[in-house]
């Protein structure tokens, strides 16, 4: 039976990536991490709220909708793709946030 472990990166730039780690919080600290550096007040806390995020962590949906409260009345705007390495090193603007699916 496979194994799969989810985890969440934020590449703020071609040499700063940070990997928030696979606890339940990771996809809130992500965001917060992310809108920290777009001069976008916000917690770990507050994100997980705006996130729906559970006990078992947040959903895609959930950090979706969480960044697009927390952008609301700034000059920013949320979107979401599916790529792959080649795509992601050609085709994607930095800072962003990954969501990588790992299975044995």
């Amino acid at each position: 039976m496979p194994r799969t472990s989810l985890m969440t990166l934020i590449f703020l730039s071609p040499a700063a990536v940070r990997i928030t780690s696979n606890s339940v919080f990771s996809s809130a600290a992500a965001a917060a991490t992310l809108l920290k550096y777009h001069g976008v007040s916000t917690s770990e806390q507050e994100m997980a709220r705006l996130c729906l995020t559970s006990g078992r962590g947040s959903y895609f949906h959930g950090l979706y909708r969480g960044l697009r409260i927390a952008v609301e009345g700034a000059d920013l705007k949320v979107t979401t793709g599916i790529t792959d390495l080649s795509g992601l090193q050609t085709n994607v603007e930095l800072p962003v946030i990954l969501n990588v699916k790992l299975t044995k």
